[in-house]
């Protein structure tokens, strides 16, 4: 697995950076997860999975809120739809963030949903960065595709396909499952926060 508890702090220090939030300071210990934030006033959203779909992509997104609210942070959150994978589902999403939460400073979300909250973002006149931060969690490949690199939390995707084909000849071989470790996240400086 990837270790998304620690995965989510820098994902929320780096995007608490901006020209509408004032004075901050974040720090982060990996094991009792401490946060610091001086004179915040900012409004985050965060692009979430449907609840009715069962995945681990929710255990990074509690992280991610609880990290946010801790830090006494107003958090709001665009719920997708299930089975909403689809880039116009990410662009509705998008268009819903900035009906509601016109004035949000700081969103996150998957690749795509960053991708699609940039693209309305300029589309409405935000500066990114700027008045608005947007960070993406996965760090694929299309966050390198557009216009502008995104930040991005980078899930280590080679190591889990190696660990992934490890368990598999383990289980064909018969022989003990190799170490499940979580493995550590990684961290693309983008130009979206």
């Amino acid at each position: 697995g990837v270790a998304t508890e620690v995965g989510a702090l820098p994902f929320t220090g780096h995007l608490l950076v901006g020209d509408k939030i004032s004075h901050h300071a974040f720090m982060a210990d990996v094991g009792q997860r401490r946060v610091e934030v001086d004179e915040v006033t900012a409004n985050v959203v965060q692009i979430a999975g449907s609840p009715g779909i069962n995945t681990t992509a929710h255990a990074h997104e509690d992280a991610f809120a609880e990290t946010i609210r801790a830090a006494g942070i107003r958090l709001d959150s665009v719920i997708m739809p299930d089975n909403a994978f689809r880039p116009e589902d990410f662009a509705a999403a998008a268009g819903e963030i900035f009906e509601r939460y016109p004035d949000a400073d700081a969103i996150s979300g998957t690749d795509l949903g960053a991708i699609y909250a940039v693209r309305e973002g300029q589309r409405r006149g935000r500066r990114i960065p700027g008045d608005l931060s947007v960070v993406a969690y996965d760090g694929t490949y299309l966050t390198r595709l557009g216009p502008k690199v995104l930040t991005a939390v980078v899930q280590p995707l080679p190591a889990l396909g190696q660990k992934a084909a490890e368990a598999i000849i383990s289980l064909i071989r018969q022989a003990p499952l190799p170490s499940l470790e979580p493995l550590a996240m990684g961290f693309q400086t983008g130009e979206t926060a």
